[in-house]
């Protein structure tokens, strides 16, 4: 098992989204459930912040809308 914690990568910001990719170790026979465990996780820690959002193990398609210029 590896002794590295969870890593958020910020893949894009705009005045109203923030895409991450949250980065992982788990046994490989194990991912599903472990990636399952995770965006549990994740929605409710988002929910206990007062906040909503979209939290999925599958890659996202790119914005329909270009991101906001920095």
């Amino acid at each position: 098992m590896s002794s590295s914690g969870v890593r958020a990568l910020v893949v894009s910001v705009s005045a109203d989204r923030l895409t991450a990719r949250l980065q992982f170790w788990h046994h490989p026979l194990h991912g599903a459930v472990v990636s399952a465990a995770v965006v549990i996780a994740v929605f409710d820690a988002l929910g206990n912040l007062g906040t909503t959002g979209t939290v999925t193990s599958v890659p996202a398609p790119p914005p329909l809308v270009p991101s906001d210029p920095v």
